[in-house]
């Protein structure tokens, strides 16, 4: 997938920008698109996917234009939000079979049906209403109705919201294996504040800040941002320009991150440490917001 100058704005004639000229590749793999709250994340999923048609910019998927195939784009990209609804009444394999039959334009193949609840762990639910189903059950649902559409590109919205730790690693272990699947996504995009995770399971970051893109690329890239600014602090020793990220119990002491422009190296009780991902994801945001990069040049401003 690919995007140039995305512009998205608010309802009613005189609303903010929400998204500022967004450029991206979305390459195959996993990729995670972090940010804080009110950031646009779940807008740019939305436009991705052809819900939401952007005020300016382009958006292809292989040959396919938004402002000349939107259809197209819509089938070949699949969106799934952070808290997916279900027909309460319907069966959970009655899901699968309605939108196909919809999608399609004909009745699928019961054995198509039975392999995407089969992939999804669901299949000894299929008689069952979709009501009954628990909070985690509905996202595999809507997952395996999105995996059964055969679209190349996924965009998932929070999927790990409201799931505990095993279920989380279960859907991470998921969205590895439908990558390999010949029949799954060669692209998924996934939304999360679970940094610790996108370390663990992702190969590629972007990172949006008040509606703009200010990062793509590897993740370690990311973490990479914070090389030089990153601290064991001494308890109790103030330190300026500095975000604390944690206390480290075996040293007794403070993880620090410097966010400012003051060079830390010769702060005396400060010992350097390896940066996370955690630590240039804040070095990144608060020097955005604050208008500095480190080669000197200004962030624009809204």
């Amino acid at each position: 997938m690919k995007v140039r100058g995305l512009v998205q704005v608010g309802r009613g004639t005189e609303a903010p920008e929400i998204l500022h000229e967004v450029t991206m590749d979305l390459r195959p793999g996993l990729t995670a698109l972090v940010g804080p709250n009110g950031a646009g994340k779940t807008t740019l999923l939305r436009t991705l996917a052809g819900l939401l048609p952007p005020e300016e910019g382009h958006i292809e998927v292989g040959d396919a234009a938004m402002q000349d195939r939107p259809g197209a784009i819509r089938r070949r990209v699949g969106y799934l939000p952070q808290f997916p609804g279900v027909y309460r009444r319907l069966t959970v394999q009655e899901h699968v079979w309605r939108q196909q039959a919809w999608l399609m334009g004909r009745a699928p193949e019961e054995e198509d049906v039975r392999t995407a609840l089969r992939h999804f762990g669901l299949l000894h639910r299929a008689e069952w209403a979709a009501g009954r189903l628990s909070a985690s059950e509905r996202r595999w649902l809507a997952m395996a109705m999105l995996w059964a559409r055969r679209v190349p590109v996924m965009l998932l919205d929070e999927p790990t919201a409201g799931l505990d730790l095993e279920e989380r690693l279960a859907l991470w272990d998921l969205l590895a294996t439908l990558l390999h699947d010949p029949d799954g996504p060669r692209a998924i995009l996934i939304t999360t504040h679970l940094l610790d995770e996108v370390a663990r399971f992702c190969t590629d970051a972007m990172m949006l800040v008040d509606g703009r893109m200010v990062y793509q690329g590897a993740v370690t890239g990311l973490a990479a941002r914070a090389q030089g600014r990153t601290w064991y602090a001494p308890r109790g020793v103030a330190v300026a320009d500095a975000v604390d990220v944690g206390v480290d119990l075996d040293r007794d002491c403070r993880l620090v991150v410097s966010v400012g422009e003051r060079d830390m190296g010769a702060a005396g009780p400060l010992a350097a440490r390896p940066p996370r991902l955690l630590d240039g994801y804040l070095v990144v945001e608060r020097q955005w917001l604050e208008g500095r990069w480190a080669d000197g040049r200004r962030a624009p401003r809204r």
